[in-house]
């Protein structure tokens, strides 16, 4: 069983820990193609602890990489609630970050993460995916 953290603990874990957490998306980029054959999507995320980290910060990155671009998470809009389990505590050039592979890894292992997006306005899960329930939004 998972026990879900606020971003605040999340990011205060040592670095290589396993966290699950639900936040706010603030903000999303890509996906895009990575220089090598992943496709790389950042995730804005924030919570109420985000600025008990450091008054600085607004947001922590979580940056999640897949094999297959349709892996990855369909972020609506900011104010969208994510719940994203196994990810990896860490830093980039002194920023906190949150990091996952999500889908098919090679030789078709499962990877671990698996999330569900809440749309902010709504009541229930507009898309859901991970790699144990493949792909089930809206309109399928």
């Amino acid at each position: 069983m998972n026990r879900y953290l606020s971003v605040h603990d999340a990011y205060r874990k040592e670095f290589g820990s396993d966290v699950s957490l639900y936040a706010v998306v603030m903000e999303t980029e890509g996906p895009r193609s990575t220089s090598g054959s992943d496709y790389h999507m950042v995730v804005k995320i924030a919570d109420p602890s985000v600025g008990s980290i450091d008054a600085s910060y607004t947001y922590i990155n979580v940056n999640l990489f897949s094999k297959r671009k349709e892996h990855l998470p369909e972020i609506r809009r900011p104010g969208d609630v994510v719940r994203i389990t196994h990810l990896k505590v860490g830093k980039w050039q002194g920023n906190p970050q949150l990091t996952a592979k999500v889908g098919k890894g090679a030789g078709d292992v499962t990877e671990r993460c698996q999330f569900l997006v809440f749309d902010g306005g709504a009541t229930l899960p507009v898309c859901s995916r991970g790699p144990l329930q493949g792909k089930t939004c809206e309109g399928d």
